[in-house]
């Protein structure tokens, strides 16, 4: 039960920098779990105004896991604050919008947005308070994936937004000449990579990267063609949720494999946010990637710095070779580390600031190596985990190494 010194002592001795409010992740992962019986939305209300609290309740319409947050054009401000807050994301849109469209500093950029899709008809379960869209990547050719994947979140009312993937395996030889990094003068050298001749066959050729490869496209000879695809997949997505003005959003993949309930991530991001700040994180990963470690040339804990080579952590372009930021690892709380790099991009939460670095990065600059390692080659990218498996993921057949179709006409 509820108590007012139970309360009292929480908000007031733990998050002092919360003011009157109850934090609701609180109330979710620490008073309403393993209860019997929950309180309704009246009686915490009533318990509220009797003791001096504001309304936890005023955004969502219960907690009790039975009636979720409910996306609606009716709007309530609590506060003065709140319509300030809701103004500026408003105004932000609007730039955003008519003004930035694609953050092109070269030219670049404008070409490379064309081989990115569109979302339409988005619809979506959500029941996150603090994450604004869901996304599914997921090829048309697996239905038996989606299936897992939606069987596995309907268990607690989330349905996420499908995004049809894109097959990097049908992609054209101008698209790829469009989107890889474009060699310069002044780039690293001295390593074999692969390109694809405007002229070819559609296969790629070997390139020993020095003077006469400057101005070809090229990508790393670790990238396939189904990895460009999952990264131009990725990045349509985070283009949507740039232009639809989004704060907060949950990118899954359709080999997640669901080990606790997902519905903690609202009060796990309250949590992160408090612990660093909401300016001092990009991306959250739900679990934690002890599950790579046959993928490493030495053993490693993942919860301190990482041992072997990171052998993949490259790119011609990157200005220093020192491998020394992705290796790092620190534990910050019983749920978060702060890493320098991981493997796998199956499920992540990614905030504004992340969406706009990631995009800004791959536009001017191009793809070159896996999405999954190029994430932690972003100028400025803070990247976390969970230290724990929440939403993590399943080993099954990869289209991304291997072609299994024809590329749908």
């Amino acid at each position: 039960m509820i108590t007012t010194s139970k309360l009292k002592n929480f908000c007031g001795k733990k998050h002092r920098c919360y003011g009157s409010r109850i934090p609701l992740w609180f109330l979710e992962k620490n008073i309403y779990k393993g209860s019997c019986k929950t309180p309704n939305r009246g009686q915490i209300r009533a318990f509220c105004a009797e003791s001096g609290f504001c309304d936890p309740l005023r955004s969502i319409q219960d907690l009790n896991g039975r009636k979720k947050r409910a996306y609606t054009k009716n709007i309530e401000f609590g506060s003065k604050s709140e319509f300030c807050s809701y103004l500026y994301r408003l105004i932000r849109l609007v730039f955003v919008t008519f003004s930035l469209c694609g953050f092109e500093t070269n030219g670049f950029g404008a070409q490379f947005e064309t081989h990115l899709t569109p979302i339409y008809n988005k619809t979506i379960s959500n029941p996150f308070r603090n994450i604004d869209f869901i996304y599914l990547i997921n090829l048309d050719q697996r239905p038996e994936k989606l299936y897992n994947t939606l069987k596995q979140l309907s268990v607690f009312d989330i349905v996420p937004c499908r995004f049809p993937a894109i097959y990097g395996w049908g992609l054209s030889l101008e698209t790829l000449n469009d989107i890889g990094l474009n060699f310069q003068q002044g780039m690293q050298g001295d390593q074999w990579c692969v390109y694809y001749p405007l002229q070819g066959n559609g296969e790629y050729q070997f390139e020993f990267l020095g003077d006469s490869s400057v101005g070809k496209t090229c990508f790393s000879r670790w990238i396939s063609l189904g990895a460009i695809g999952c990264t131009l997949s990725h990045l349509s997505i985070l283009e949507d949720a740039y232009n639809a003005g989004y704060e907060l959003i949950w990118v899954m993949e359709d080999d997640i494999l669901v080990c606790g309930n997902p519905l903690f991530l609202s009060g796990l991001i309250d949590e992160l946010d408090i612990l660093v700040g909401r300016e001092k994180w990009d991306i959250l990963y739900t679990d934690i990637d002890t599950s790579d470690a046959p993928l490493y040339s030495a053993p490693n804990s993942f919860e301190t710095d990482l041992n072997g080579t990171l052998w993949f952590m490259w790119r011609p372009d990157m200005p220093s070779n020192d491998m020394t930021p992705y290796r790092k690892r620190e534990v910050i709380s019983s749920d978060f580390l702060k890493i320098g790099s991981r493997m796998r991009t199956h499920s992540m939460i990614i905030t504004r600031a992340g969406i706009e670095k990631i995009l800004t990065y791959e536009k001017n600059n191009g793809i070159f190596i896996p999405y999954d390692h190029e994430l932690s080659l972003v100028p400025g990218i803070q990247l976390y985990s969970l230290r724990y498996p929440l939403v993590s993921f399943s080993e099954v057949v990869s289209d991304i190494k291997n072609q299994h179709f024809q590329p749908l006409e």
